[in-house]
């Protein structure tokens, strides 16, 4: 990869020419709060590391030996300075070239869109410019909605925007069936296992559950309506694997960082017979806690398939 590095009367850039990303240099200081990803002990390092990571945003050079690296999330305001500041401040843009113009790094515009690709996914955000008493602030603002995968639908919970699947046994069983040889086909009551392993296929990053009562009822209510279009055979109770483990009467845990377990569980009221050790939770139509190794009961229930969430396509 080649990089050219230009200078003029607002400072300078950095291009790089493999995907028109720049480093637009600005005399500037960052305003709390601000989290750098990373910190860099050389200036021309950290330039490059910036222009090679999709996930860099911002570039802050503290000093000859300090400069710290930022991602999207981790920094909201710059505020511009002059050159007695000493410090600099490089906003990622991208651009085939400078323009004439010294109104760096949005060169007259109030705000610019950008994106940064992470995990295959792109993530649009903007830096806007805000000028209070002749005082010049540029925000980056990342207001993004889910655009889901075709089996999922989005949900919001709190500050996070995720893509929820409900997935049935049989649908996912060729991808599974070389883990699970044991299980004949169709199978369509699998334990807490088999749920974890097709929350880990297509698409998916793990089992998910409810964050709110609200939602565990609006979930149930779509894998409820799912289920008569995949029967199962005759069980009074259809039931689906969530994310979540009881360790102790009122403690858990939870691989989900979008859930808290405390607005969409109700961990007291898991049955006194199970062993804490078994305490898995499902989604059904009566009691929130089964044994993890428990799949069906004749002619009662079925755990028909897993709650899982997905990655989303892209955000818009």
């Amino acid at each position: 990869m080649l990089y050219w590095a230009y200078f003029s009367i607002f400072l300078s850039y950095v291009l790089s020419v493999n995907n028109n990303k720049t480093i637009v240099l600005v005399w500037g200081v960052l305003e709390e709060p601000h989290s750098p990803h990373k910190t860099v002990n050389d200036w021309n390092t950290c330039v490059m590391q910036c222009l090679q990571d999709d996930k860099c945003v911002v570039i802050h050079k503290v000093s000859d030996n300090i400069c710290l690296l930022f991602h999207l999330g981790n920094i909201t305001l710059v505020q511009k300075a002059n050159s007695s500041s000493g410090q600099i401040v490089g906003f990622k843009r991208t651009m085939n070239s400078c323009p004439v113009n010294i109104d760096a790094p949005l060169f007259g515009q109030q705000s610019v869109p950008e994106n940064v690709t992470q995990n295959s996914f792109t993530y649009k955000y903007e830096i806007s410019r805000i000028e209070t008493n002749g005082s010049v602030t540029w925000k980056f603002e990342f207001n993004n909605s889910a655009q889901c995968q075709e089996d999922s639908f989005p949900l919001i919970r709190g500050q996070n925007q995720v893509c929820i699947s409900v997935r049935y046994f049989s649908q996912f069983r060729s991808q599974t069936i070389i883990q699970v040889r044991l299980f004949e086909s169709p199978n369509f009551c699998q334990n807490h296992n088999y749920a974890m392993e097709i929350c880990k296929s297509s698409g998916a990053t793990g089992l998910s559950g409810s964050f709110t009562f609200d939602e565990g009822k609006q979930i149930a209510a779509l894998a409820d309506s799912k289920s008569k279009t995949e029967p199962a055979g005759s069980y009074s109770q259809i039931n689906f694997w969530i994310d979540g483990n009881r360790t102790a009467v009122n403690e858990f845990s939870l691989n989900d960082d979008t859930l808290n377990g405390t607005t969409g569980y109700k961990w007291a009221e898991a049955p006194a017979a199970v062993p804490l050790s078994s305490s898995c939770v499902f989604l059904g139509t009566q009691r929130e806690f089964i044994g993890c190794t428990i799949t069906s009961s004749p002619g009662v229930f079925c755990q028909r398939g897993a709650i899982c969430r997905t990655e989303p396509l892209f955000f818009h």
